[in-house]
């Protein structure tokens, strides 16, 4: 066969090519030596347990063993579910029970020309700030010391953006927020490393992993705001028929209806997908409209414990706080003022019922990962209706396949109480007489709307004085979180389907009041039309976190009139206390 030119030319670049694409004999590190901590942390605060001691927010996610992150493979240890030490995690006086220094030697020396490590630090985001010291050891005596900083060497493990020498190469939604990992390389020249010494400063500063070997172009996650699915949507209603209900009446029944994370771009972003149109969604149909803001008591930036405690009892308290003041003093809700005043009460979710927002209506702790503390909270509420996802582990002993250490089965003692369980709409929708309990499964972004269609006659049936409920939708938070539009928009889509489930049931009675909103902005989205293919907008998110922007509010029925314009989260159950003449801000009786 003849070999011409161009042939020998493409034979080449192929080869070239396969050699640059293809990573060296990069191995990891074995560092069981000087591992410190797990990645699961089970209690906030303990100065114990895991990675950065802020309980469920933290690393359990990650998977164990040999794995490849920007073409750099990477042992991942496993903590056991928290039994044992995976990780190295280093303190400053940010966190001062955390060990500040770790030293791996090598079994024997080893030359090779880079090092790599897996990591992320926290509780400091300013740039060039020295998250820790790095030193390499070398078999000559000599030593080499980097200053690893932030915002060149490596990033905060809640944001999302690459820098010159951290690349963002894993993230995952630990169910509080969106965390990475990033992957730094550091030449290590032509002397055989002795050991490698890691000091924390400026930072609390997290070490998954480390490896050695050749050089190697480090690839970070490809973002892509590209939506895949399409979505169905409930339709806006008349304008007419929504003007023919007085709103300055006082409202037998409440229904909140929270987006979780759900911003003004969000909305935007699945009103253009469902409806080719922005502002065509049915929550933006209703007559009364305004912008929400969400600070709180330590942050300009919230989470959803103290927005939704804004929410459940209108004062201002610290991130993560369930239920209680700055000073934690345990506060009532308003849900729990209902019940006591004869009302009926629900709370339903998509997330887990002892997620940050629904406790914020039931429960009294100090922080929001106390997932079996709050479980306790909602046996002794007393409420009419507590539906959530299917996660009961909070509820159930460890050899039930849950959680919790005291043996205690509070699913069985619900039922013991009277408490009957329901698995779908159609099951409820049947029930009459007793209070009930759930953990279902939401599939689709009709189906937490479907429920609130069985929920509302239920509650009705529970009290003669009416009801107070609060459900909400998670999906919109998770969305901005992992700036996955699929999620956004389905998430908002669920949200409008029980927006116009609740209206329409409000319409039909005469005397309910429906509130939609968010308890915070998550993503920082912002949306645009696509011409050529409607159904795709164009979107981008400016972070994985939440951000300060206001969140809107909608209104129907009697009472909304007080709902236009610029308030504050705090004032909403403000609000609702006064329509209903109930006290706010009383401490919870022990």
């Amino acid at each position: 066969m003849r070999v011409t030119k161009r042939m020998f030319t493409a034979a080449l670049l192929l080869v070239v090519g396969t050699v640059f694409l293809q990573a060296g004999p990069i191995r990891p590190l074995d560092i069981r030596s000087v591992v410190n901590r797990a990645f699961l942390d089970q209690v906030a605060g303990d100065e114990q347990g895991g990675w950065t001691d802020q309980g469920s927010n933290d690393l359990r996610m990650l998977p164990a063993g040999n794995e490849r992150y920007g073409r750099v493979p990477f042992e991942i240890l496993s903590d056991q579910q928290g039994a044992v030490n995976a990780c190295i995690v280093l303190g400053s006086k940010l966190r001062p029970f955390l060990e500040n220094e770790a030293r791996l030697e090598l079994p024997k020396p080893e030359k090779e020309p880079f090092l790599y490590l897996f990591h992320a630090c926290a509780f400091n985001d300013t740039k060039q700030a020295i998250a820790g010291r790095l030193t390499a050891e070398f078999s000559d005596g000599s030593s080499h010391e980097w200053r690893v900083r932030i915002g060149r060497d490596v990033q905060p493990w809640t944001i999302a953006d690459n820098v010159s020498n951290a690349q963002r190469c894993w993230t995952e939604y630990n169910n509080n927020t969106q965390v990475s990992l990033f992957v730094s390389k550091f030449s290590l020249g032509d002397k055989e490393l002795k050991a490698l010494r890691f000091k924390g400063e400026e930072a609390v500063w997290m070490i998954a992993a480390v490896s050695i070997g050749d050089d190697v172009r480090v690839l970070p996650l490809r973002r892509d705001f590209q939506m895949k699915n399409d979505y169905t949507a409930p339709a806006a209603f008349d304008a007419q028929a929504l003007a023919a209900l007085p709103t300055d009446a006082t409202p037998k029944n409440i229904v909140l209806v929270i987006g979780d994370g759900m911003g003004l771009g969000s909305l935007t972003l699945a009103s253009l997908h469902a409806h080719g149109a922005p502002y065509k969604l049915a929550m933006e149909s209703l007559p009364v409209s305004g912008l929400c803001t969400t600070h709180s008591g330590n942050a300009d930036i919230t989470d959803s414990a103290a927005s939704g405690t804004a929410l459940s009892s209108g004062y201002k308290t610290y991130n993560g706080a369930i239920g209680v003041t700055m000073n934690k003093e345990a506060m009532r809700t308003i849900a729990e003022e209902a019940r006591d005043a004869g009302w009926a009460v629900g709370l339903m979710t998509t997330d887990s019922l002892t997620g940050a927002t629904p406790s914020a209506f039931v429960a009294h702790v100090p922080s929001r990962s106390m997932a079996v503390e709050i479980a306790d909270w909602y046996v002794r509420s007393d409420f009419d209706l507590m539906i959530g996802s299917s996660n009961s582990k909070p509820f159930l002993p460890t050899d039930a396949g849950g959680m919790r250490k005291d043996a205690r089965n509070l699913l069985q003692e619900l039922t013991t109480g009277g408490y009957r369980e329901i698995k779908d709409p159609a099951a409820l929708a049947a029930l009459r007489g007793a209070p009930v309990y759930g953990f279902v499964g939401w599939p689709t972004e009709k189906d937490l709307g479907a429920m609130t269609v069985a929920a509302l006659p239920f509650l009705a049936s529970r009290s003669d004085k009416g009801f107070f409920i609060m459900i909400e939708c998670s999906w919109p938070d998770g969305g901005g979180h992992s700036n996955n539009p699929d999620l956004s928009v389905k998430g908002v889509l669920c949200t409008d389907y029980v927006a116009r489930a609740a209206v329409e049931y409000a319409l039909e009675h005469k005397d309910t009041l429906v509130l939609v909103t968010a308890d915070h902005e998550t993503g920082l989205i912002h949306a645009a039309a696509n011409r050529e293919n409607p159904r795709r907008p164009h979107v981008t998110y400016q972070t994985t976190g939440h951000s300060q922007a206001p969140v809107p509010v909608f209104a129907f029925g009697p009472g909304a009139e007080n709902f236009h314009g610029m308030m504050d989260n705090t004032d909403i159950p403000k609000v609702f206390a006064r329509l209903w003449q109930l006290p706010l801000r009383r401490p919870v009786a022990e």
